[in-house]
């Protein structure tokens, strides 16, 4: 897909989260900036991606992606008004996305959380503003979250239906931890369950803000007083 990518007239942000499959040196091998985050999350890397870019609109897809037409990304920009969140909304079968069909979608209509088709899809069209501002999970509560974000402002979400795009198979039990999260991601949207400050993209991010700023200060009133005669 990076191959692909590059000769579009869009700036490329790959996030390296952690990986231990070379992503950063494989991405590297192409005209796309490649650029770190610690913190081993979706939403946090997301997030670190968004400040790396410079543009109102950012375009997320997920690594393990198959099948996607990167041309799409642009062309979802072209009429996307005041939209804050383009989801597409992948037709799949059930088995290739297991955390959407048996936890997220009976769990969001049991809350009577209507008018979602795809709350978890690895490919959207968001506003940069809106990931800079919202509270959001770090990490896969990320994309439900953003979602319901956007589907409770009336007219500010959309999705997309596409085919022929899917996502890198995984044993059923890698799904366990994902499923945890995006459920605990739902019910804090209603207030079942407290929000987690540790978890969350914008208080982790504030709070680093306030650490450098106290090491900066403590760092300065250590200096040495200079005297003047």
């Amino acid at each position: 897909m990076l191959e692909r990518l590059a000769v579009l007239d869009i700036d490329v942000v790959v996030v390296d989260n952690g990986s231990v499959d070379d992503t950063a040196v494989i991405a590297k091998r192409h005209d796309v900036r490649v650029i770190g985050e610690p913190r081993v999350g979706k939403g946090f890397a997301v997030t670190a991606g968004a400040r790396a870019a410079t543009t109102e609109w950012v375009f997320l897809c997920d690594a393990d992606i198959r099948g996607f037409d990167p041309a799409l990304a642009s062309s979802l920009c072209d009429d996307a008004g005041d939209v804050m969140l383009r989801r597409l909304a992948i037709r799949r079968p059930p088995e290739s996305a297991p955390v959407t069909y048996l936890m997220a979608s009976p769990l969001l209509q049991s809350l009577g959380i209507l008018g979602i088709d795809e709350p978890l899809g690895g490919l959207a069209l968001v506003r940069r503003d809106v990931l800079m501002r919202e509270h959001l999970p770090g990490g896969w509560g990320f994309d439900v979250s953003l979602t319901l974000v956007a589907q409770e402002r009336p007219g500010l979400y959309e999705e997309v239906l596409v085919d022929g795009i899917t996502h890198r198979a995984k044993p059923l039990e890698a799904y366990r931890a994902m499923a945890e999260e995006v459920c605990t991601a739902i019910l804090r949207s209603r207030e079942v369950v407290p929000w987690d400050h540790a978890d969350c993209t914008r208080c982790t991010q504030e709070s680093a803000r306030f650490a450098d700023a106290f090491a900066y200060e403590a760092a300065a009133e250590t200096q040495p007083t200079a005297r003047h005669a």
